[in-house]
């Protein structure tokens, strides 16, 4: 096993307003042209200023769209909106199950499939999220925080970004380059969400390495910290290789070790496209990350539906299988217990809404539960081959998943587990 400390970025603990400048470059298909964005997004954080101004090519999936319509952050206002065969749009701050606004953009005729059209958004505001620019010299523009705007419906889009930080008190997190960069070039094809894109203060980047595995673990704390979560993340990789992900293998990424408490931000995340995940628990807590790393594989299904357990409910369980290996069965069980005691409460998991009172209760408790139900049904063996199986043919709903599970059992299995879904 090998360690190599790589590069170190330094940065003031006192600073001025940081503006930063995100802006896309032009992106074109041969074949078929696809939504795409580009603009740019200005920051400031001692004000934790937002001000935006973003370029959309916008090609409908479907026929007959007279409307597209995003969820933003409510905290700012809309400067401006316009363009070619844009008839009107509305911006609704006020919305019983979400804590965002909705901006919705009315065109002057209905779009057929493939029809493209171009209209420019700009807005600015205070952004109440994101921003810790006392304590934690830390800026994280997450996706869930809406601060770029994001599809109300499950819609791909591709983006190219060229970021850079206009005060040299802080720097970009490139976690692709291993560097923190007052520069930073991002290009993806993304569904709903933008990358997150974070500022920050000094970190180191670390690299631990074993056969043809290498993981980067970027975080500015003690030695003996970064070494427990760089070796850790590599028995999690090796353990995941070994199971879920069989058929499809991972070999590298990225740890941003940030651990702020939860009352400010409990967000973690799986930046799929850059391979980097933000871990912001204590390092201790080893087994979430663990379900962060899981995500490489479960990452397909419709954020805004319950489809969604496709993602939330098998990396939940799948923490649990890394449980179950390290620490045993019995610390296994204890956990799965709980699971059962708290899953009598809750309602469906595919009837029930997205966004409604116990959504997270339904992907993170009640879906890894019936997923532990299923593999008691099939046996070890054959669940961890519909695991490794989904992954091959990368299911994206739960159609999809019960045609998997019926090939590796039987018709009378994907009926009974079909059922437990819906009650």
């Amino acid at each position: 096993m090998k360690i190599y400390n790589i590069k170190k970025g330094y940065l003031l603990l006192m600073f001025p307003l940081l503006t930063l400048c995100i802006f896309n470059i032009g992106y074109s298909k041969t074949v078929n042209e696809s939504t795409s964005i580009k603009g740019y997004l200005y920051l400031g954080v001692v004000e934790r200023h937002v001000e935006a101004k973003l370029e959309y090519k916008y090609v409908p999936i479907e026929a007959g769209i007279s409307e597209v319509s995003f969820y933003l952050t409510n905290d700012v206002e809309i400067d401006e909106l316009h363009g070619h065969g844009i008839k009107d749009y509305s911006f609704s701050k006020e919305n019983a199950q979400i804590p965002f606004g909705i901006l919705t953009v009315e065109f002057k005729e209905q779009l057929e499939i493939g029809q493209a059209i171009e209209f420019t958004l700009s807005y600015s505001g205070r952004s109440t999220k994101g921003f810790w620019p006392n304590k934690y010299k830390w800026i994280d523009i997450d996706p869930d925080f809406m601060i770029l705007p994001s599809f109300t419906d499950y819609h791909t889009f591709d983006y190219e970004i060229k970021a850079r930080v206009n005060d040299s008190d802080y720097k970009f997190v490139d976690a692709k380059n291993q560097q923190m960069t007052s520069r930073l070039n991002v290009e993806a094809t993304s569904a709903n969400y933008f990358s997150s894109i974070v500022a920050g203060s000094e970190m180191n980047f670390n690299q631990f390495t074993e056969g043809s595995y290498t993981v980067n673990i970027i975080s500015n704390k003690a030695d003996s910290v970064v070494n427990y979560l760089g070796n850790k993340s590599l028995e999690i990789l090796k353990f995941f290789n070994n199971t879920i992900g069989e058929k499809k293998k991972v070999n590298s990424f990225s740890v941003l070790y940030r651990p702020m408490p939860d009352s400010i931000f409990r967000t973690m995340r799986n930046l799929t496209n850059d391979r980097l995940i933000m871990f912001t628990h204590n390092h201790d807590l080893i087994h979430t990350l663990a379900h962060e790393v899981s995500h490489f594989w479960w990452n397909r299904g419709n954020d805004y539906t319950m489809e969604k357990w496709l993602d939330e409910s098998f990396a939940q369980y799948s923490e649990l299988l890394y449980v179950r290996h390290t620490e045993g069965l019995e610390k296994f069980q204890e956990k799965v217990n709980h699971l059962e005691k708290e899953s009598q409460r809750l309602p469906s998991l595919l009837k029930s809404d997205r966004f409604g009172k116990n959504w997270s209760d339904i992907l993170y408790v009640k879906g890894p539960y019936l997923l532990y139900q299923l593999e008691e049904v099939l046996g070890k063996e054959k669940f961890m081959l519909l695991l490794s199986n989904l992954n091959e043919v990368e299911v994206s709903n739960t159609e999809e998943m019960l045609n998997e599970l019926e090939k590796i059992s039987n018709s009378e299995v994907r009926n009974m587990f079909y059922q437990k879904l819906n009650e």
